[in-house]
């Protein structure tokens, strides 16, 4: 499940940390962190072999970090363009690891991340503080579903494989997944309401 949300996850991280570009000199800052991470994470560039691997369940926790840090300190909007950055060089990965070919995911992500980087510059309504609040919050939410939720699933599935072994049961429990997605939607939809009305 992480693998198949990890996509999208890089996709609303690049655009949320991208819009909240102030003026076009932050462009530097935005290629510092996209040109470095795609040379060491690069699989499309030699067939495959990146010289680092990302594990989707570590980067999402980093992320949410990162969000809920750039949510509450207002001055680190230059590390948050620099992350977008490094998020787009991500997400070129995670979809040539899908399958996709590497000229156009390359190009589709930097289309993408240039219309956000004008966007944000130029239309005053586009990154409004509201906006942004939010669109860090479902990165927020997200994150957290793919770092928590497949850790949670591998770790009921292997206690009941323990249970079963010792009681000899053979029971399996299909619906484990969908019991803690909605335990973890519910819990996330009351700290945003919470937050909200603050």
């Amino acid at each position: 499940m992480a693998y198949q949300l990890f996509p999208l996850l890089c996709g609303l991280a690049t655009v949320s940390f991208t819009a909240c570009v102030h003026h076009r000199r932050q462009g530097i800052h935005w290629l510092s962190g996209f040109i470095p991470v795609l040379l060491l994470i690069g699989t499309w560039m030699d067939q495959g072999r990146g010289l680092v691997v990302i594990e989707p369940t570590h980067l999402a926790t980093v992320l949410a970090l990162a969000a809920f840090t750039i949510l509450h300190k207002g001055k680190w909007r230059s590390a948050a363009v620099v992350l977008g950055g490094m998020m787009g060089a991500v997400w070129i990965n995670a979809l040539v690891t899908l399958g996709y070919p590497g000229s156009i995911v390359t190009v589709a992500v930097s289309l993408v991340a240039a219309i956000t980087f004008y966007c944000a510059i130029h239309k005053k309504d586009f990154g409004s503080s509201q906006l942004r609040d939010e669109a860090l919050l479902i990165v927020i939410a997200l994150s957290l579903v793919v770092s928590i939720v497949p850790t949670a699933i591998s770790g009921w599935q292997v206690a009941s494989n323990l249970q079963s072994l010792d009681a000899g049961q053979t029971e399996t429990y299909a619906n484990v997944g969908v019991l803690i997605l909605s335990l973890a939607f519910l819990v996330l939809g009351g700290i945003y309401a919470k937050w909200k009305v603050r």
